[in-house]
């Protein structure tokens, strides 16, 4: 669901569901495949940080470029900061934050 910072979801129990904590997502597909392929460009392009995860809530894999446990500040500035290195590629980053289920 929307917040004031970003986005918030209740953790899943998928096999690659996302770890809990506040991922800087520069991607989002349906399927596995989209997702690995894409995740392997941006490792072979500099980006050995980035991976992707599922988010069983929303049915879709999320790859990111950053990864921050529990300081989601630290999050929101990695996202601006990889916004203005490469406005093309990633001009549309957000945070995802994936909390436990209750």
């Amino acid at each position: 669901m929307p917040t004031t910072t970003g986005y918030e979801y209740q953790r899943g129990g998928h096999p690659f569901e996302l770890r809990t904590g506040h991922h800087v997502v520069v991607a989002v597909f349906a399927t596995y495949e989209g997702a690995e392929r894409y995740t392997a460009r941006l490792n072979y392009n500099g980006y050995p940080a980035a991976k992707f995860g599922y988010l069983s809530v929303r049915e879709q894999y999320y790859v990111y470029i950053s990864y921050s446990a529990d300081d989601v500040g630290q999050a929101r500035t990695e996202r601006d900061r990889v916004r203005r290195i490469n406005r093309d590629q990633f001009s549309k980053a957000w945070v995802l934050s994936v909390v436990d289920r209750e």
